[in-house]
């Protein structure tokens, strides 16, 4: 695999699994000006792993719930709904990547409001999985923060992570493979990105109370139907 810097725009596309099995390689090849791309089958299961090292994350989206804090029944929504099959294919032999309750660790997700009617799995598992993210907020486990529609901030349509290591920030994106980034340039661009987000969301307390009401209407949809 070439480890040379190339240009910003030509992320380097990695070919050896034994480079990618050691977190350490991710987080040092990621330096600099250039990304880390995987696509190889199982990007998933390795990027679950730098999760799971993590002491801290926070992941904001804006297109669907992501992964840490989905329910089991949203979650084979995801795997059985008819976009992104390659994507669908990593979940599926995936290991569970659900934050644990009570959680150890700072947990903070970011969620576009689109997503509270983006009704995947149907009214009622969608309800299930808001009512979720409610309680893992009223707990205190996992801190749930809502960009409103009427914020100029558009979040990116998948998951975007950031990552708390022993080495730094690690970057992470998921759509149809990982990219890994860190550093003064790519690193720092995701950092604007995060920061822009948090800025925009609702405080704890508004976006709690929008979860539940975006969860009742659900709930209410899901008891009328036939």
């Amino acid at each position: 695999m070439n480890t040379e810097p190339d240009h910003a725009d030509h992320p380097l596309l990695c070919t050896d699994l034994r480079s990618l099995a050691g977190l350490q390689y991710l987080v040092s090849a990621a330096q600099g000006s250039y990304l880390v791309r995987d696509e190889l089958s199982g990007w998933m299961s390795r990027l679950a792993l730098c999760e799971r090292r993590a002491a801290s994350v926070l992941v904001w989206s804006g297109w669907a719930v992501p992964a840490l804090v989905r329910t089991p029944a949203y979650a084979a929504a995801i795997c059985d709904g008819p976009h992104f099959p390659k994507y669908q294919a990593e979940i599926a032999t995936c290991p569970d990547r659900s934050v644990p309750v009570p959680c150890a660790r700072p947990v903070t997700v970011v969620l576009d409001e689109t997503i509270l009617t983006r009704w995947i799995g149907g009214a009622q598992v969608a309800a299930e999985q808001l009512g979720h993210l409610a309680e893992l907020t009223e707990s205190g486990h996992v801190l749930v923060q809502i960009v409103p529609l009427t914020s100029p901030v558009i979040l990116p349509t998948e998951a975007v992570s950031q990552l708390g290591l022993v080495e730094g920030y690690l970057y992470t994106e998921e759509s149809n493979g990982a990219t890994y980034s860190t550093g003064p340039i790519e690193g720092a661009k995701r950092q604007r990105l995060l920061e822009a987000a948090l800025a925009a969301a609702l405080p704890i307390r508004q976006s709690l109370d929008r979860l539940r009401q975006a969860r009742d209407e659900l709930r209410g949809r899901a008891i009328r139907r036939p």
